[in-house]
């Protein structure tokens, strides 16, 4: 699968992080490199599996964090957590969204991340290092040596891939003979989409 950075346009609804020390409580919580925004990126729990998946910005020295509108109260909730003991300010925010060509998302293999498929995948069962969502550089961040070990070890069990179905009732979470469903577009009496599957040795 060729893998293209295609930024994530903006929901409506988005997290908002904020205060003097954003940066680096970010930076210490999610497994992109804070520092090279726009880029997309995960928060993991601390087995190592991505909790959310987003788009990040800056603006005006405020961090945008976008991602399906369903994730926002849960995100929150746990950033709160740690950012208790920070100079910090979170909450969600209204932003205007812009149009998103979803088609070329899932052809370029931009998965998303639901409450149905939360803490389900590993960064790299949905290729998150292929588009730039994981750093190997920066240094710790929750669940960092579990992801740094499955990176350096080599040998990965799954890998996303980009499907066709004529079954429009497939959603994601589902499992399906394309593998784990991740994300789905209905195109008529069809949909495309991606899933995680496992790779056959």
């Amino acid at each position: 699968m060729i893998v293209q950075s295609n930024p994530l346009a903006l929901y409506s609804k988005v997290l908002k992080v904020s205060g003097p020390d954003a940066k680096k409580f970010l930076q210490g919580q999610l497994c992109c490199d804070v520092t090279q925004t726009p880029t997309y990126g995960a928060y993991c729990n601390i087995k190592g599996k991505v909790e959310c998946f987003f788009h990040l910005s800056n603006q005006d020295g405020a961090f945008i964090m976008s991602m399906p509108e369903e994730m926002l109260s849960p995100t929150l909730e746990e950033l709160q957590k740690y950012g208790a003991f920070s100079k910090v300010e979170l909450g969600i925010i209204e932003q205007s969204g812009n149009t998103r060509d979803l088609e070329q998302e899932i052809l370029a293999g931009i998965p998303e991340v639901y409450l149905s498929t939360r803490n389900k995948f590993f960064p790299h069962d949905i290729n998150l290092p292929s588009i730039d969502a994981v750093s190997f550089t920066k240094g710790c961040y929750r669940g960092q040596e579990i992801v740094a070990r499955m990176h350096h070890r080599g040998k990965l069990k799954r890998q996303l891939q980009n499907f066709t179905s004529e079954n429009i009732e497939l959603q994601p979470g589902d499992t399906s003979e394309y593998g784990m469903v991740v994300r789905v577009l209905p195109q008529g009496n069809k949909l495309i989409g991606l899933s995680v599957a496992s790779i056959q040795s």
